[in-house]
């Protein structure tokens, strides 16, 4: 200009990618991308970096590192909760019920796995009701990996002395400069349990796209349409970690000596 340079004040643009073990933003409690600083309920979010750190794959394995959350089956912290047709149902949150479980926020019935999530949100207690979905336990949703516009390939495999074996891939590409994004994700996994016949196998395939619109000139941002599908099977007979129960001694007692001691 006439009067010299001008000096504008420097300024940046964060997104709101998971940090490590923090998340910034929840679709939690008002049903759009808002601060969790902002959120009045309690709730916590789990990464998939912690997912990872820790070597937490399902349910079963992250809720035993909750707070206020508890779970049933084999490996989890409280007994007596043994349904072994749906063990994604063998939770209890804040002492009360099972919690709700959802996929993207809608209800679902299918156990999530870490080889397609992006991050798990466990809302507690009766502020899930609000939301419209939880019980008065809560929800525990889990947050699918979306197509970003990057390359990116990930191969996990692990196994142990027991017949344990896990095999998973995540391969993300961008197929059109900014506008297209596709991603498939897989995993295999066969759990061979100590207590005879016990075993799960699991076998899923999940697909995502994304599709980006510029409107050019225009005054707004772009447009975006995602895509996600996932299919998979789950073939198991789970064990079960309540022991033999003997009622017939405390009757033959009692018939005895008057007395169940």
């Amino acid at each position: 200009t006439e009067a010299g340079v001008v000096w504008l004040s420097p300024f940046s643009v964060e997104g709101s990618v998971p940090t490590g073990y923090q998340a910034d933003t929840t679709l939690a409690g008002a049903r759009v991308r808002t601060e969790i600083r902002d959120v009045g309920a309690a709730l916590s979010i789990y990464t998939a970096e912690f997912l990872e750190d820790t070597g937490s794959t399902d349910i079963q394995d992250l809720l035993v590192f909750g707070t206020s959350t508890e779970v049933g089956g084999a490996s989890g912290n409280i007994a007596g909760n043994n349904n072994r047709l749906a063990p994604q149902n063998n939770t209890r949150i804040r002492g009360l019920v099972g919690a709700d479980l959802t996929v993207d926020y809608f209800l679902t019935d299918i156990p999530f796995d870490s080889y397609n999530t992006d991050q798990v949100s466990i809302i507690r207690g009766p502020n899930a009701t609000l939301y419209g979905l939880g019980s008065p336990a809560g929800i525990v949703n889990n947050s699918l990996k979306a197509p970003v516009f990057r390359d990116l390939n990930q191969v996990q495999i692990k196994v142990d002395n027991y017949g344990t074996y896990r095999g998973s891939f995540d391969v993300n590409r961008e197929v059109i400069n900014g506008r297209l994004a596709l991603r498939l994700a897989g995993l295999h996994e066969y759990i061979d349990h100590r207590q005879n016949p016990a075993y799960e196998r699991d076998r899923r395939l999940y697909f995502g796209g994304t599709y980006r619109h510029n409107w050019g000139g225009r005054s707004v941002g772009p447009l975006n349409v995602t895509m996600k599908y996932e299919d998979g099977s789950i073939d198991a007979r789970q064990p079960n970690p309540i022991g033999p129960q003997d009622n017939l001694s405390l009757w033959t007692n009692f018939a005895t000596n008057g007395s169940t001691k």
